[in-house]
């Protein structure tokens, strides 16, 4: 196990509380300020950082960038300091909530009004921001932010987070470093799904670019993906740089038409098309927020396509175009003896999503029968089995496996005499009748929502399934149909809910989840997003997923393992890994200029941990 972090005691005059989390360039610390009896957040670089004075820099920039803005939707920065141990620090106010990226996660998209109002929030803090005299430039959902209470207590409130990025454009009044010492020219900043034309071409950025985010932000909290999608990072660049928007009302039914063409303007290629400041977009949100009985636009019939982040050091982990490995276990093998006899949906629209099967109550029938011989070793260690038993499964003295299939099958069976006259029985017949059978009841229980989330299922409304059984879980059911398509959905890109659903699970999964860190690209990647959401993800679980990345076949691939590497790896065997590669530039010239930076960086940390 990675050792646990070593905490000060103190930062200046604040006492340590702990740890609130901490990533590839920072932490930040949960503390306590005495002399006016609040707890608040303390962000620091990570010690490995520390002799490094660009990195210092780009730290003591953020912290004064934040300081310069004035405003209740932007994070308040209350002190800068600098301590004999952890070096420069920054004094936050602590945030309490979600940001959007985690939203759209758990409900794939957000409704107009919805939308609206935290747009509305953003467009004011932005305007507060330039008229400070910065840019931030990397405005995305993940950097937006809903506290759980307004200091008013009147509900949630949004805030900008993450200046990291952010460029002083208003003169040295404020102090900040000239961002010519922090960065190449010609440097590519900010998240490519968002990132404004003119940035893409290298162009200085200016607020009509934080605008652009914005403007891409909002299309991706109405429709569930950004504007651009692509299997790569240049491939969303240039239909960025070349090809027009969509229109937002071509995938949002019932979309008012001055928010379509707030949309659209913002994302127009050329800044000077755009709107001229954010304050003019806050009035435009403002009179949309005010009016009533708006014009909707028409709707296009034109499917959505599930998104996928290109990759990119600023895209996490778990979202990357796989590459199949033929020695590694999937999860469509570990479930397998669920699914006999079990009919596939129609084929799904998108041509970068598998069609899954649905698990009714019937494979489950025709499956007992095997439950006690067709049980492989991967399936006893996701069902806490221990190795080496081979007693026969419906011998087994586990908890997790008598709840979890033969459990599993006896619930399904009985429900399906009690609930609604067999109502999960008629499921695979007549879902749509089940479904709105189901959603004329107005306080559902977790049954109703399990059996609500199987309809939509086995209609493929899969994003609905999986948000269904989401809130079906936290009212407190544990079915395992829910369980098993989740992990079933592992081989496919588009797994989202999935995700979401077993993060909320309350029950131990984590045995499962690292067997799926063994497997193909997606499987792997999903697993280590679920255990980082659980807030059960070790270091070594990220370099083993890290240095799996390093063994695909393909360049870019190879590469997603490399910047990993970058982030948190460390040791003789991340440094052996990254060696072979450079041993071998002819098959590795997509990180060519990525290999030395992170054999640095792997360096700096193994020698830190001597």
């Amino acid at each position: 196990m990675h050792p646990p972090v070593e905490l000060p005691s103190r930062i200046g005059d604040l006492v340590v509380d702990g740890l609130l989390g901490e990533g590839g360039m920072g932490r930040v610390y949960l503390c306590t300020d005495n002399a006016l009896g609040r707890q608040i957040a303390v962000k620091a670089l990570q010690p490995s950082l520390l002799p490094d004075t660009v990195m210092r820099e780009r730290f003591v920039r953020e912290a004064r960038a934040l300081a310069r803005v004035k405003s209740a939707h932007v994070v308040t920065v209350h002190a800068i300091g600098e301590d004999t141990v952890i070096g420069p620090f920054v004094v936050m106010e602590r945030l309490i909530g979600e940001d959007l990226l985690a939203r759209l996660h758990s409900r794939g998209s957000l409704g107009v009004d919805e939308v609206v109002v935290l747009a509305r929030a953003a467009a004011l803090g932005l305007t507060h921001a330039h008229e400070a005299g910065v840019v931030h430039r990397d405005i995305k959902p993940a950097n937006l932010f809903c506290k759980s209470e307004s200091r008013e207590g009147d509900g949630e409130h949004l805030v900008i987070t993450d200046f990291g990025l952010a460029k002083d454009v208003g003169g040295s009044e404020g102090g900040l470093v000239p961002a010519s010492q922090l960065t190449q020219a010609d440097v590519i900043v900010g998240t490519p799904a968002y990132l404004a034309p003119e940035l893409a071409r290298g162009q200085a950025a200016s607020p009509s670019s934080d605008l652009y985010a914005l403007g891409a932000t909002l299309y991706h909290l109405l429709v569930g993906e950004p504007p651009f999608v692509g299997e790569s990072t240049i491939e969303v660049i240039t239909k960025a740089v070349l090809e027009a928007a969509p229109r937002a009302s071509t995938k949002v039914a019932g979309l008012p038409v001055g928010l379509d063409d707030l949309i659209a303007s913002l994302l127009e290629k050329r800044p000077e098309d755009r709107p001229e400041s954010a304050a003019a977009v806050t009035a435009t949100l403002a009179a949309l927020v005010t009016s009533s009985g708006l014009a909707t636009a028409p709707m296009s019939a034109t499917p959505s396509r599930p998104w996928t982040p290109p990759p990119t050091t600023l895209v996490p982990l778990s979202e990357r175009t796989p590459v199949a490995s033929s020695n590694s276990p999937n999860m469509t093998q570990v479930m397998g003896s669920l699914r006999q006899g079990t009919p596939s949906p129609p084929p799904r629209t998108s041509p970068t999503d598998d069609t899954m099967p649905s698990l009714s109550r019937a494979a489950l029938e025709q499956a007992s029968p095997a439950l006690t011989s067709t049980v492989m070793p991967a399936e006893r260690r996701f069902f806490g089995l221990e190795p080496g038993d081979e007693r026969p499964f419906s011998q087994q003295p586990k908890v997790w496996a008598a709840a979890t299939l033969v459990g599993c099958v006896l619930l399904a069976i009985v429900l399906a005499s009690l609930v609604g006259g067999g109502r999960r029985n008629r499921i695979e017949g007549d879902a749509a009748a089940v479904q709105a059978e189901i959603e004329k009841i107005d306080n559902k229980k977790a049954n109703d929502l399990v059996d609500l989330g199987l309809a939509q299922w086995t209609q493929d409304q899969r994003k609905a399934a999986f948000s269904t059984w989401r809130q079906a879980v936290v009212a407190g059911a544990d079915d395992e149909l829910m369980l098993l398509n989740a992990f079933a959905a592992f081989e496919n890109k588009d797994d989202k809910g999935a995700e979401g659903l077993l993060v909320a699970w309350q029950a131990p999964i984590e045995p499962g989840l690292r067997d799926a860190l063994r497997g193909t690209w997606w499987p792997r990647h999903h697993a280590l997003a679920v255990l980082e959401g659980r807030n059960a993800a070790t270091d070594e679980d990220r370099h083993a997923v890290a240095l799996k990345d390093i063994s695909e076949g393909d360049c870019a691939s190879r590469r997603y393992g490399v910047l990993a590497l970058k982030r948190f790896g460390k040791g003789n065997v991340a440094m052996s890994a990254i060696k072979q590669l450079q041993n071998n530039l002819a098959n590795n010239l997509c990180m060519a200029l990525d290999l030395k930076p992170t054999e640095d960086a792997i360096r700096r940390r193994t020698n830190a941990g001597k």
